[in-house]
């Protein structure tokens, strides 16, 4: 048996949202591929696939390149012969056709996505401490696109990444979290609407309950 992945390493997905917001130590969940195969007898191959030749089983893995410099060349491409070949594809990432979103939005998908969110908040919670001139400049607007379980949970993970961040002197201890309230109040319509329409109206009554404690508009 033989994985080919283009990853080295793999994290759970559902653990994802931790780690973009620091709460979880990548290298203490993470799975090697290469250790995993020897200890589970099965071989590794890193590259990702470029093809299939189906009439000569034949898989096509493309070059590996040095992940500080792509112009550097650690493996050729390759061909793997198979018996039985078995495609795991994943998934792509839905937008829930938010314009914009598909541009601009950080996807939460893979290891690399969810270092560059964690990068892109601390950065950005600096930035706002050094320049502002006051605690109510100094707050960082986040959208969350999707209400589902990775998006619920990732706003519990900002909230509790403020209250780091506050230990850590990165935010102010005295934001007024009133403000933050009254703005999540004047949104939470339109930003629940679009959940509460699918769900029977007495369940749809209790999502306003749900969505405000989880708002994370500024963290």
């Amino acid at each position: 048996m033989t994985l080919v992945d283009r990853c080295a390493v793999h994290v759970w997905k559902p653990l994802l949202h931790e780690v973009a917001t620091g709460s979880l130590d990548t290298h203490a969940h993470e799975i090697a591929y290469a250790a995993h195969s020897h200890w589970n007898h099965f071989n590794f191959v890193h590259g990702e696939m470029t093809g299939v030749d189906r009439d000569n089983r034949c898989l096509k893995v493309g070059p590996l390149f040095d992940s500080e410099s792509n112009d550097s060349e650690v493996l050729p491409p390759r061909n793997l012969e198979y018996d039985t070949l078995v495609l795991a594809l994943g998934s792509r990432t839905h937008f829930f056709g938010v314009p914009g979103a598909e541009e601009h939005a950080i996807a939460l998908d893979t290891l690399q996505q969810a270092e560059r969110l964690r990068k892109r908040l601390l950065q950005v919670c600096l930035k706002k401490r050094a320049h502002s001139t006051n605690e109510a400049n100094e707050a960082v607007d986040i959208a969350i696109i999707g209400g589902g379980a990775t998006g619920v949970e990732l706003a519990a993970e900002l909230r509790r990444m403020e209250h780091t961040l506050k230990e850590f002197r990165v935010l102010s201890d005295t934001f007024q979290k009133g403000d933050a309230h009254r703005a999540a109040r004047s949104e939470e319509a339109e930003c629940c609407r679009p959940f509460r329409n699918v769900f029977p109206k007495r369940r749809a009554k209790h999502s306003k309950r749900w969505v405000l404690p989880c708002e994370c508009r500024r963290q």
